[in-house]
């Protein structure tokens, strides 16, 4: 099976419109020599959308036809006309002039566009030889399961006021309290100090169930433990048990606890107001499944909309492969 573009007549008209012509052709090409869509962004299916300068929207659409894949270049809009309007009133689900395409965009038009070309798109990428397909399995498989590792999560709470300059000034000795919680005893809302400046000090849940620290909110002087109480709740509550899932769902973000010892990388993070390293449980099921030790786990399909994980458990694959290389 091998992936083609085939540009409608209306889009080649948009294009010249806009003194794109080049420019679309020379991305049907790209495309055609990767042998993939991801060149496109993500966006609503069934289309595909590809941003330009000046505006310029291309918008395509994904076909199979018999045992090959085409990508239809549909229009080119810019963005701020009426018609890239109206495609968007109607949840990018109909492309203004598309219903005037059904001759062309026959099946058996497209075949025969297909059978014309004279110049065949690349083969299909090549399946991983014998020795590539050991590599890809074996840099998981012995490896220790590092996604149900220990969290530190951070509450909105803490996220806001980490950041006021009483604290952001001080963020070094904030990590030796940190630490402690991890081994922690105590049960419920815990506070710790740290030790070169008794003055500052954290509060805290420690939730050895689920193998996390939920951190509350630095402070100053005397511990502001009504208001934690009155804003988390059953968070901070000794008798409420919580799940891994839950957890997270309560944090503003969270990481694994090793990262603290990474000062600078945790210093990062803390003026950071929106990242999260940690993982859901779909995300823990998807990483584990490239872990079948019976050299199943790939090819491994990740799908989602934007903001899904994605790029994150890509990074933590590459991370595991390139330790394991190293």
């Amino acid at each position: 099976m091998s992936l083609y573009v085939y540009t409608t007549q209306q889009c080649a008209k948009d294009a010249a419109k806009q003194n794109y012509t080049k420019i679309v052709q020379d991305f049907a090409k790209e495309v055609e020599a990767s042998q993939r869509s991801d060149r496109f962004e993500p966006f609503p299916p069934p289309h595909l959308k590809k941003r330009f300068e000046r505006q310029i929207r291309l918008i395509a659409s994904k076909r199979q036809v018999g045992e090959h894949t085409v990508i239809i270049f549909l229009r080119v809009f810019v963005r701020s006309g009426p018609e890239y309007k109206q495609f968007k009133d109607t949840k990018w689900k109909n492309v203004p002039g598309v219903d005037k395409m059904e001759e062309e965009l026959a099946d058996g038009r497209l075949l025969a566009y297909i059978e014309s070309r004279q110049d065949p798109p690349p083969p299909p990428p090549a399946a991983p030889n014998e020795e590539e397909d050991s590599y890809l399995h074996s840099a998981l498989a012995p490896a220790a399961n590092i996604y149900h590792d220990s969290h530190l999560c951070e509450t909105h709470l803490w996220v806001e006021r980490i950041q006021q300059r009483e604290f952001s000034s001080r963020l070094s000795a904030f990590v030796a309290p940190i630490l402690d919680t991890i081994e922690a005893k105590d049960e419920g809302l815990s506070e710790a100090r740290c030790p070169t400046d008794k003055d500052f000090g954290i509060l805290f849940r420690r939730i050895p169930e689920s193998n996390m620290v939920i951190l509350l909110t630095p402070f100053r002087g005397k511990p502001p433990l009504e208001e934690v109480r009155a804003k988390f709740g059953s968070l901070v509550d000794a008798g409420t048990p919580f799940e891994h899932e839950q957890a997270l769902q309560k944090a503003k973000r969270a990481y694994s606890h090793d990262l603290i010892l990474n000062e600078d990388a945790w210093f990062d993070i803390q003026k950071d107001s929106e990242g999260s390293m940690a993982l859901s449980l779909e995300e823990v099921e998807v990483l584990e499944s490239a872990r079948d030790s019976q050299g199943h786990g790939f090819p491994l399909f990740i799908n989602g909309r934007a903001g899904s994980g994605k790029s994150t458990i890509l990074q933590y694959l590459f991370s595991e492969y390139l330790y394991h290389h190293l």
